[in-house]
């Protein structure tokens, strides 16, 4: 059975502007990133390579990062999206 209903239409058409203002709002935090906040997911790649993940304790603003797209959090530990591992390289190639 094929959901082309008007009602299943409109309530597509909802998802996608939720997906699209979700996106849009994650976008002009990442934009408005600051210097702090890109030494801290330094700090969490360089703890990654060396197989020792930073906890959720030991970044203060975690919460704001995982908001931009760039963190994960899993049982306390903090892990990096591909989002954060392409700041990290962008500001480390400038």
């Amino acid at each position: 059975m094929h959901h082309n209903t008007v009602a299943d239409r409109a309530r597509k058409a909802r998802v996608r502007e939720n997906e699209y203002r979700r996106l849009a709002t994650r976008q002009r935090r990442l934009d408005t990133i600051t210097d702090e906040q890109i030494g801290d997911l330094k700090k969490i790649k360089a703890a990654e390579a060396k197989e020792k993940p930073l906890n959720t304790t030991a970044v203060s603003d975690w919460r704001l990062l995982r908001d931009m797209g760039v963190v994960k959090e899993y049982d306390g530990a903090l892990v990096l999206t591909t989002t954060g591992v392409q700041v990290v390289t962008a500001q480390d190639s400038k």
